[in-house]
């Protein structure tokens, strides 16, 4: 077992679900080398609560990526488990590791044409370990959801950001150009919008450099930055309405209705209007006199 391995593919790994479930399950078999993974697919199976095709099938992705690399036995048989080792140069630099990061690329890409599942109807890796920017909300418990949290006056941070994460958020975005900070958090948080992302300050880091190496293009920010713009809209409309509603709702107000409809009335010869009945109550000059 190595905690070391277990704890930077909790940081690192790109996927989520049971692909990084199955990735914890080897690392839990590995030395802190990455060597003596030789668990059995079935071992695998029970330990992770999947099926052996499930598990076939994420083992061929890590195969693919070369995250999981084979020592021996590489075409398995009953008594003779596959014996890999998690590759070195993922354990030395998991956040550049060059594999992952044109995975990256290609869900990225795909995430800008809403392309959320892969041809055999399993969920894409995202883009983006999700969690964006949002704008404070203005309005009471009643009111729209929160989108985010203003931390200083350059950035704000998605609800997919807790308190305890707001620090590491912040150190992260150190490294990250200062004009596309707040392009990667909102990135992150139409991710979040689509149910994208579950491991923000993984897919955080990932953009971060990609920003960095001038290879990051905004694809989900833009759209939920278009709907904080629908539903600030729709919020001022109802204040507006609101506001409208209480200034009709005033005694003066209402006194203005009654006299219009008086007037509206007695042009039609229903009603007097009410300044001919002032007219009549009114005594006459000679009474004056």
């Amino acid at each position: 077992m190595s905690v070391k391995i277990m704890s930077l593919v909790w940081e690192h790994y790109p996927a989520g679900g049971g692909e990084l479930l199955t990735a914890l399950a080897y690392a839990d078999h590995a030395h802190d080398d990455g060597n003596g993974v030789r668990p059995s697919i079935q071992h695998m199976a029970t330990k992770t609560r999947q099926s052996e095709r499930t598990i076939q099938m994420h083992v061929a992705t890590m195969r693919r990526t070369t995250w999981l690399l084979t020592v021996r036995h590489a075409s398995g048989g009953r008594g003779r488990a596959t014996e890999y080792r998690i590759n070195p140069a993922w354990i030395n630099n998991p956040a550049g590791f060059a594999p992952f990061l044109g995975t990256l690329e290609t869900v990225q890409s795909g995430a800008a044409k809403g392309a959320t599942g892969s041809a055999k109807g399993c969920k894409a890796f995202a883009p983006q370990p999700p969690r964006t920017i949002t704008e404070p909300t203005t309005t009471g418990a009643s009111g729209p959801k929160a989108h985010g949290v203003v931390v200083d006056e350059a950035v704000r941070l998605p609800n997919i950001f807790d308190g305890e994460a707001q620090q590491s958020v912040m150190q992260l975005l150190r490294a990250c150009p200062r004009d596309q900070r707040q392009d990667v958090l909102d990135e992150i948080a139409g991710l979040a919008d689509r149910g994208a992302v579950r491991h923000p300050l993984g897919l955080l880091r990932r953009l971060v450099e990609l920003a960095s190496n001038g290879a990051f293009v905004p694809a989900a920010g833009i759209d939920h930055r278009r709907r904080l713009a629908r539903d600030q809209a729709e919020r001022e409309r109802i204040a507006a309405e609101e506001q409208e509603r209480r200034q009709r709702d005033t005694p003066e107000a209402r006194e203005a209705s009654r006299r219009a409809r008086d007037e509206a009335l007695a042009k039609l010869g229903l009603r007097p209007s009410p300044s001919v009945v002032a007219d009549r109550c009114l005594p006459s000059s000679g009474a004056i006199q």
